[in-house]
Protein backbone atom coordinates (compact mmCIF):
# COMPACT_ATOMS: atom_id res chain seq x y z
CA UNK A 1 0.00 0.00 0.00
CA UNK A 2 1.36 3.27 -1.04
CA UNK A 3 1.81 6.23 1.22
CA UNK A 4 -0.91 8.12 -0.65
CA UNK A 5 -3.49 5.50 0.25
CA UNK A 6 -2.41 5.50 3.87
CA UNK A 7 -2.84 9.25 4.09
CA UNK A 8 -6.33 9.06 2.66
CA UNK A 9 -7.36 6.36 5.12
CA UNK A 10 -6.04 8.36 8.07
CA UNK A 11 -7.83 11.48 6.88
CA UNK A 12 -11.08 9.59 6.55
CA UNK A 13 -10.74 8.21 10.07
CA UNK A 14 -10.11 11.67 11.46
CA UNK A 15 -13.20 13.02 9.71
CA UNK A 16 -15.29 10.16 11.09
CA UNK A 17 -13.95 10.73 14.63
CA UNK A 18 -14.73 14.44 14.53
CA UNK A 19 -18.21 13.70 13.29
CA UNK A 20 -18.81 11.23 16.10
CA UNK A 21 -17.60 13.74 18.70
CA UNK A 22 -19.86 16.43 17.36
CA UNK A 23 -22.79 14.10 17.36
CA UNK A 24 -22.16 13.07 20.96
CA UNK A 25 -21.90 16.69 22.06
CA UNK A 26 -25.16 17.54 20.36
CA UNK A 27 -26.97 14.62 21.92
CA UNK A 28 -25.63 15.43 25.40
CA UNK A 29 -26.67 19.04 25.16
CA UNK A 30 -30.09 18.03 23.98
CA UNK A 31 -30.65 15.61 26.87
CA UNK A 32 -29.63 18.12 29.58
CA UNK A 33 -31.78 20.88 28.15
CA UNK A 34 -34.99 18.97 27.89
CA UNK A 35 -36.37 20.39 31.22
CA UNK A 36 -33.82 22.98 32.35
CA UNK A 37 -36.31 25.62 33.35
CA UNK A 38 -38.54 23.32 35.43
CA UNK A 39 -35.65 21.76 37.40
CA UNK A 40 -33.95 25.06 38.25
CA UNK A 41 -37.20 26.68 39.31
CA UNK A 42 -38.05 23.85 41.72
CA UNK A 43 -34.59 23.94 43.30
CA UNK A 44 -34.76 27.67 43.70
CA UNK A 45 -38.22 27.43 45.27
CA UNK A 46 -37.06 24.92 47.90
CA UNK A 47 -34.00 27.04 48.66
CA UNK A 48 -36.18 30.10 49.19
CA UNK A 49 -38.48 28.17 51.53
CA UNK A 50 -35.53 27.07 53.64
CA UNK A 51 -34.14 30.60 53.79
CA UNK A 52 -37.56 31.89 54.76
CA UNK A 53 -37.45 29.90 57.98
CA UNK A 54 -34.91 32.41 59.31
CA UNK A 55 -35.94 35.77 60.70
CA UNK A 56 -32.55 36.95 59.54
CA UNK A 57 -29.94 34.62 58.07
CA UNK A 58 -27.14 36.89 59.30
CA UNK A 59 -28.18 36.65 62.95
CA UNK A 60 -29.36 33.05 62.69
CA UNK A 61 -32.64 33.41 64.62
CA UNK A 62 -35.40 31.14 63.35
CA UNK A 63 -39.12 31.76 63.24
CA UNK A 64 -41.53 30.62 65.93
CA UNK A 65 -44.11 28.98 63.64
CA UNK A 66 -41.84 26.18 62.32
CA UNK A 67 -43.55 22.81 62.75
CA UNK A 68 -42.48 19.22 62.19
CA UNK A 69 -45.14 18.81 59.50
CA UNK A 70 -43.77 21.71 57.50
CA UNK A 71 -40.22 20.41 57.77
CA UNK A 72 -41.37 17.02 56.53
CA UNK A 73 -43.05 18.64 53.51
CA UNK A 74 -39.80 20.37 52.59
CA UNK A 75 -37.89 17.12 52.82
CA UNK A 76 -40.31 15.49 50.41
CA UNK A 77 -39.87 18.34 47.97
CA UNK A 78 -36.10 17.94 48.16
CA UNK A 79 -36.39 14.24 47.47
CA UNK A 80 -38.57 14.94 44.41
CA UNK A 81 -36.06 17.31 42.87
CA UNK A 82 -34.46 16.34 39.60
CA UNK A 83 -31.08 17.20 41.02
CA UNK A 84 -27.95 15.31 41.83
CA UNK A 85 -27.58 13.61 45.16
CA UNK A 86 -24.91 16.13 46.11
CA UNK A 87 -27.28 19.07 45.61
CA UNK A 88 -30.03 17.34 47.54
CA UNK A 89 -27.66 16.70 50.43
CA UNK A 90 -26.77 20.39 50.54
CA UNK A 91 -30.43 21.35 50.85
CA UNK A 92 -31.05 18.67 53.48
CA UNK A 93 -28.11 19.92 55.56
CA UNK A 94 -29.52 23.42 55.46
CA UNK A 95 -32.86 22.10 56.64
CA UNK A 96 -31.16 20.05 59.37
CA UNK A 97 -29.51 23.22 60.65
CA UNK A 98 -32.91 24.85 60.93
CA UNK A 99 -34.28 21.90 62.91
CA UNK A 100 -31.22 21.92 65.19
CA UNK A 101 -31.74 25.58 65.99
CA UNK A 102 -35.40 25.01 66.81
CA UNK A 103 -34.50 22.16 69.17
CA UNK A 104 -31.69 24.18 70.78
CA UNK A 105 -34.07 27.06 71.46
CA UNK A 106 -36.63 24.71 72.99
CA UNK A 107 -33.97 23.10 75.22
CA UNK A 108 -32.74 26.45 76.52
CA UNK A 109 -36.25 27.82 77.05
CA UNK A 110 -36.96 24.70 79.11
CA UNK A 111 -34.55 26.04 81.75
CA UNK A 112 -37.10 28.70 82.69
CA UNK A 113 -40.86 28.99 83.34
CA UNK A 114 -43.06 29.09 80.24
CA UNK A 115 -44.02 32.72 80.77
CA UNK A 116 -40.38 33.86 80.74
CA UNK A 117 -38.64 32.26 77.72
CA UNK A 118 -34.98 32.98 77.16
CA UNK A 119 -35.30 33.31 73.36
CA UNK A 120 -38.40 34.41 71.52
CA UNK A 121 -38.04 35.14 67.82
CA UNK A 122 -34.94 37.39 67.71
CA UNK A 123 -35.24 38.67 71.30
CA UNK A 124 -32.95 37.33 74.05
CA UNK A 125 -33.68 37.71 77.79
CA UNK A 126 -31.02 37.62 80.48
CA UNK A 127 -30.72 37.06 84.25
CA UNK A 128 -33.84 34.92 84.44
CA UNK A 129 -34.88 32.75 87.38
CA UNK A 130 -34.74 29.04 86.63
CA UNK A 131 -37.83 26.89 86.94
CA UNK A 132 -38.34 24.50 89.82
CA UNK A 133 -37.12 20.99 89.19
CA UNK A 134 -34.29 21.92 86.83
CA UNK A 135 -31.32 19.61 87.39
CA UNK A 136 -27.68 19.79 86.50
CA UNK A 137 -28.21 16.73 84.29
CA UNK A 138 -30.72 18.65 82.16
CA UNK A 139 -28.21 21.41 81.57
CA UNK A 140 -25.39 19.00 80.81
CA UNK A 141 -27.49 17.19 78.20
CA UNK A 142 -28.32 20.53 76.57
CA UNK A 143 -24.65 21.43 76.46
CA UNK A 144 -23.60 18.12 74.94
CA UNK A 145 -26.30 18.34 72.28
CA UNK A 146 -26.74 21.99 71.43
CA UNK A 147 -23.63 23.87 72.49
CA UNK A 148 -22.15 25.52 69.40
CA UNK A 149 -18.40 25.38 68.83
CA UNK A 150 -16.68 28.19 66.96
CA UNK A 151 -14.68 27.22 63.94
CA UNK A 152 -11.13 28.40 63.44
CA UNK A 153 -9.68 29.96 60.35
CA UNK A 154 -6.47 28.16 59.26
CA UNK A 155 -3.27 30.04 59.85
CA UNK A 156 -2.52 30.18 56.11
CA UNK A 157 -5.78 32.04 55.50
CA UNK A 158 -5.09 34.76 58.03
CA UNK A 159 -2.48 37.46 57.94
CA UNK A 160 0.08 36.81 60.64
CA UNK A 161 3.04 38.80 61.80
CA UNK A 162 5.84 37.98 64.12
CA UNK A 163 4.37 40.19 66.85
CA UNK A 164 0.84 38.71 66.77
CA UNK A 165 -0.20 35.26 67.87
CA UNK A 166 -2.63 33.10 65.97
CA UNK A 167 -6.12 33.34 67.53
CA UNK A 168 -9.28 31.47 66.55
CA UNK A 169 -11.79 33.49 64.61
CA UNK A 170 -15.32 32.94 65.90
CA UNK A 171 -17.87 32.15 63.25
CA UNK A 172 -20.88 31.93 65.58
CA UNK A 173 -23.89 34.04 64.77
CA UNK A 174 -26.05 35.86 67.31
CA UNK A 175 -28.42 32.94 67.83
CA UNK A 176 -25.60 30.50 68.55
CA UNK A 177 -24.01 32.95 70.99
CA UNK A 178 -27.35 33.30 72.82
CA UNK A 179 -27.73 29.53 73.14
CA UNK A 180 -24.21 29.12 74.52
CA UNK A 181 -24.66 32.03 76.94
CA UNK A 182 -27.77 30.53 78.53
CA UNK A 183 -26.18 27.11 78.85
CA UNK A 184 -23.16 28.69 80.56
CA UNK A 185 -25.49 30.74 82.75
CA UNK A 186 -27.29 27.59 83.92
CA UNK A 187 -24.03 25.77 84.60
CA UNK A 188 -22.81 28.73 86.62
CA UNK A 189 -26.04 28.62 88.59
CA UNK A 190 -25.40 25.02 89.59
CA UNK A 191 -21.75 25.89 90.16
CA UNK A 192 -22.71 28.64 92.61
CA UNK A 193 -24.95 26.13 94.40
CA UNK A 194 -21.96 23.82 94.90
CA UNK A 195 -19.85 26.74 96.14
CA UNK A 196 -22.51 27.87 98.61
CA UNK A 197 -23.10 24.34 99.85
CA UNK A 198 -19.38 23.86 100.46
CA UNK A 199 -19.18 27.20 102.29
CA UNK A 200 -22.01 26.19 104.64
CA UNK A 201 -20.30 22.89 105.36
CA UNK A 202 -17.18 24.84 106.38
CA UNK A 203 -19.29 26.89 108.79
CA UNK A 204 -20.79 23.78 110.36
CA UNK A 205 -17.34 22.27 110.86
CA UNK A 206 -16.26 25.12 113.19
CA UNK A 207 -16.94 24.58 116.92
CA UNK A 208 -19.13 27.16 118.62
CA UNK A 209 -16.88 28.16 121.49
CA UNK A 210 -15.14 31.17 122.94
CA UNK A 211 -12.47 32.39 120.53
CA UNK A 212 -14.19 30.97 117.43
CA UNK A 213 -17.18 33.31 117.11
CA UNK A 214 -15.39 35.76 114.81
CA UNK A 215 -14.10 32.95 112.58
CA UNK A 216 -17.61 31.49 112.34
CA UNK A 217 -19.02 34.90 111.39
CA UNK A 218 -16.46 35.35 108.59
CA UNK A 219 -17.19 31.88 107.20
CA UNK A 220 -20.92 32.58 107.40
CA UNK A 221 -20.41 35.84 105.50
CA UNK A 222 -18.73 33.90 102.67
CA UNK A 223 -21.72 31.55 102.56
CA UNK A 224 -24.13 34.50 102.36
CA UNK A 225 -22.19 35.92 99.40
CA UNK A 226 -22.27 32.56 97.62
CA UNK A 227 -25.98 32.18 98.35
CA UNK A 228 -26.76 35.44 96.55
CA UNK A 229 -25.25 34.00 93.34
CA UNK A 230 -27.55 30.95 93.39
CA UNK A 231 -30.32 31.49 90.83
CA UNK A 232 -32.05 28.14 91.07
CA UNK A 233 -35.15 28.58 93.28
CA UNK A 234 -35.14 25.01 94.61
CA UNK A 235 -31.41 25.08 95.32
CA UNK A 236 -31.61 28.46 97.03
CA UNK A 237 -34.53 27.32 99.18
CA UNK A 238 -32.63 24.18 100.19
CA UNK A 239 -29.54 26.16 101.23
CA UNK A 240 -31.58 28.77 103.09
CA UNK A 241 -33.36 26.09 105.10
CA UNK A 242 -30.05 24.42 105.98
CA UNK A 243 -28.64 27.76 107.10
CA UNK A 244 -31.63 28.41 109.38
CA UNK A 245 -31.20 25.00 111.00
CA UNK A 246 -27.56 25.79 111.69
CA UNK A 247 -28.44 29.19 113.17
CA UNK A 248 -30.82 27.54 115.63
CA UNK A 249 -28.08 25.25 116.87
CA UNK A 250 -25.70 28.24 117.00
CA UNK A 251 -28.09 30.15 119.26
CA UNK A 252 -28.36 27.15 121.58
CA UNK A 253 -24.58 26.97 121.90
CA UNK A 254 -24.39 30.72 122.43
CA UNK A 255 -26.90 30.44 125.28
CA UNK A 256 -24.48 28.16 127.11
CA UNK A 257 -21.62 30.61 126.59
CA UNK A 258 -23.54 33.71 127.65
CA UNK A 259 -24.78 31.93 130.76
CA UNK A 260 -21.34 30.75 131.85
CA UNK A 261 -19.38 33.88 130.88
CA UNK A 262 -20.56 37.19 132.37
CA UNK A 263 -21.26 40.00 129.89
CA UNK A 264 -20.38 37.71 126.96
CA UNK A 265 -23.39 38.71 124.90
CA UNK A 266 -22.06 42.15 123.97
CA UNK A 267 -18.68 40.69 123.00
CA UNK A 268 -20.29 38.00 120.85
CA UNK A 269 -22.63 40.52 119.21
CA UNK A 270 -19.60 42.51 118.07
CA UNK A 271 -17.81 39.37 116.86
CA UNK A 272 -20.68 38.24 114.58
CA UNK A 273 -20.95 41.59 112.75
CA UNK A 274 -19.48 40.21 109.44
CA UNK A 275 -22.50 37.92 109.13
CA UNK A 276 -25.90 39.49 108.62
CA UNK A 277 -27.74 36.25 109.43
CA UNK A 278 -25.93 35.66 112.73
CA UNK A 279 -26.27 39.30 113.76
CA UNK A 280 -30.01 39.24 113.14
CA UNK A 281 -30.35 35.98 115.10
CA UNK A 282 -28.40 37.39 118.05
CA UNK A 283 -30.61 40.48 118.18
CA UNK A 284 -33.82 38.47 117.88
CA UNK A 285 -32.76 36.21 120.77
CA UNK A 286 -31.39 38.92 123.05
CA UNK A 287 -33.82 38.04 125.86
CA UNK A 288 -32.62 34.44 125.74
CA UNK A 289 -28.90 35.15 125.41
CA UNK A 290 -28.65 38.14 127.74
CA UNK A 291 -30.64 37.28 130.91
CA UNK A 292 -27.90 38.31 133.34
CA UNK A 293 -27.58 41.79 131.96
CA UNK A 294 -31.34 42.24 131.93
CA UNK A 295 -31.61 41.31 135.63
CA UNK A 296 -28.75 43.64 136.46
CA UNK A 297 -30.51 46.40 134.59
CA UNK A 298 -33.66 45.76 136.63
CA UNK A 299 -31.69 45.81 139.87
CA UNK A 300 -29.95 49.00 138.81
CA UNK A 301 -33.33 50.56 138.10
CA UNK A 302 -34.58 49.52 141.54
CA UNK A 303 -31.45 50.84 143.22
CA UNK A 304 -31.80 54.10 141.39
CA UNK A 305 -35.36 54.41 142.67
CA UNK A 306 -34.50 53.42 146.25
CA UNK A 307 -32.59 56.59 147.15
CA UNK A 308 -35.52 58.64 145.92
CA UNK A 309 -37.81 56.87 148.41
CA UNK A 310 -35.33 57.24 151.28
CA UNK A 311 -34.79 60.89 150.62
CA UNK A 312 -38.48 61.67 150.86
CA UNK A 313 -38.91 64.09 153.78
CA UNK A 314 -41.27 63.28 156.57
CA UNK A 315 -41.98 65.49 159.58
CA UNK A 316 -40.36 63.96 162.69
CA UNK A 317 -42.60 63.13 165.58
CA UNK A 318 -42.55 65.52 168.53
CA UNK A 319 -41.31 63.10 171.14
CA UNK A 320 -39.85 65.68 173.47
CA UNK A 321 -41.44 66.01 176.88
CA UNK A 322 -40.21 68.29 179.63
CA UNK A 323 -38.56 66.44 182.49
CA UNK A 324 -40.98 65.96 185.37
CA UNK A 325 -38.50 66.59 188.11
CA UNK A 326 -36.37 69.13 186.36
CA UNK A 327 -38.09 72.01 188.11
CA UNK A 328 -37.82 72.67 191.85
CA UNK A 329 -39.71 75.30 193.76
CA UNK A 330 -37.78 78.15 195.29
CA UNK A 331 -36.28 77.61 198.69
CA UNK A 332 -38.67 78.41 201.58
CA UNK A 333 -38.51 77.19 205.13
CA UNK A 334 -42.05 78.26 205.88
CA UNK A 335 -44.80 76.36 204.19
CA UNK A 336 -47.79 78.25 202.91
CA UNK A 337 -50.71 78.96 205.23
CA UNK A 338 -52.84 76.28 203.77
CA UNK A 339 -50.69 73.24 203.28
CA UNK A 340 -53.63 71.17 202.24
CA UNK A 341 -54.20 71.25 198.55
CA UNK A 342 -57.63 71.96 197.19
CA UNK A 343 -60.10 69.12 196.55
CA UNK A 344 -58.88 68.70 193.11
CA UNK A 345 -55.41 67.43 193.76
CA UNK A 346 -54.68 67.10 190.05
CA UNK A 347 -52.67 70.11 188.96
CA UNK A 348 -53.95 71.91 185.90
CA UNK A 349 -52.28 71.43 182.57
CA UNK A 350 -50.79 74.85 182.88
CA UNK A 351 -48.91 73.84 186.02
CA UNK A 352 -45.75 73.76 183.96
CA UNK A 353 -43.54 76.50 185.35
CA UNK A 354 -42.89 79.47 183.14
CA UNK A 355 -39.88 79.57 180.97
CA UNK A 356 -38.33 82.19 183.18
CA UNK A 357 -38.20 79.73 186.06
CA UNK A 358 -36.67 77.02 183.89
CA UNK A 359 -32.89 77.20 183.85
CA UNK A 360 -31.27 77.54 180.44
CA UNK A 361 -30.69 74.33 178.51
CA UNK A 362 -27.03 75.00 178.31
CA UNK A 363 -26.71 75.21 182.12
CA UNK A 364 -27.92 71.69 182.76
CA UNK A 365 -27.33 68.83 180.28
CA UNK A 366 -30.33 66.63 179.61
CA UNK A 367 -28.68 63.54 180.98
CA UNK A 368 -27.30 65.23 184.13
CA UNK A 369 -28.96 63.76 187.23
CA UNK A 370 -31.03 66.11 189.36
CA UNK A 371 -29.16 67.63 192.29
CA UNK A 372 -29.98 66.37 195.73
CA UNK A 373 -32.75 68.40 197.37
CA UNK A 374 -32.01 70.70 200.21
CA UNK A 375 -33.17 69.75 203.66
CA UNK A 376 -35.93 72.25 203.50
CA UNK A 377 -37.20 70.86 200.20
CA UNK A 378 -37.34 67.39 201.62
CA UNK A 379 -39.38 68.58 204.55
CA UNK A 380 -41.75 70.36 202.27
CA UNK A 381 -42.45 67.22 200.23
CA UNK A 382 -42.93 65.20 203.39
CA UNK A 383 -45.35 67.65 204.94
CA UNK A 384 -47.32 67.71 201.74
CA UNK A 385 -47.71 63.97 201.75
Amino acid sequence: MSNKVKILIIAALVVILVAVLNLYTFLESSSTSEQPTITNNVSQTVQEKISGLYIDEQTGFVREEITEEYVEELRNEIDDLNESTLDKNVLNRQLDDIVHRVEAKEAVNAFYPEDTPAIKEDQVAENLAFKDGLTIEDVQVAKETYYFVAEEVPASDSVQTEETEEEPVETLDSFQVAINSHIDYALEGFGSYDVAKKALEEVKALPVEDGQIGTIAQAMARFETALEAVKLPAAKEELTKAAQEYIQSFIQEMQVLTTSIPQYYELALTAVEPSQLLTAAMLENQALLNPVEESSEESSEESSEAPVIEEEWSEPEDTWTPPEESWTPPESSTPPESSTPPESSTPPESSTPPESSTPPESSTPPNTPDPEPNPGETDLVSSTD
